[in-house]
């Protein structure tokens, strides 16, 4: 799960409760720049899809 830390709708603490409820045993919390909608800082949207790939790349 890819939480922003200047997301104003869902904060830190909502973020935690969400992925302790989450099913599914491979799963993690990360936190990264940005706000809501990962529009600022400038590379946000960028660095949310390289974590996303990240991700990804490691359960091919």
């Amino acid at each position: 799960m890819l939480q922003s830390l200047g997301d104003t709708g869902v904060f830190p603490s909502h973020a935690r409760m969400i992925e302790s409820l989450l099913g599914s045993a491979d799963k993690s919390l990360e936190w990264l720049d940005g706000d809501h909608y990962f529009v600022t800082p400038d590379n946000a949207r960028a660095e949310l899809a390289a974590r996303i790939d990240g991700w990804l790349q490691v359960r091919r």
